[in-house]
């Protein structure tokens, strides 16, 4: 998963291990995201793209 986010500073961005969970066919990627000394400024559009085997990217807002 690539993040696009709007933090200033990503010394304060932690991205969890991911994780994969296959549901039929399915696969099922998860990732937390953690803003360390959140603050007001860090409000904002945060986006998480996947892209697959056919190099079709997806994302979740």
């Amino acid at each position: 998963p690539r993040w696009a986010y709007p933090v200033s500073d990503p010394k304060r961005i932690v991205l969890s291990d991911y994780t994969i969970t296959t549901i039929k066919e399915e696969k099922i990627v998860r990732q937390k995201l953690t803003i360390l000394n959140a603050q007001k400024e860090d409000e904002g559009f945060y986006q998480c793209n996947v892209t697959d085997h056919s190099n079709k990217t997806n994302y979740y807002e």
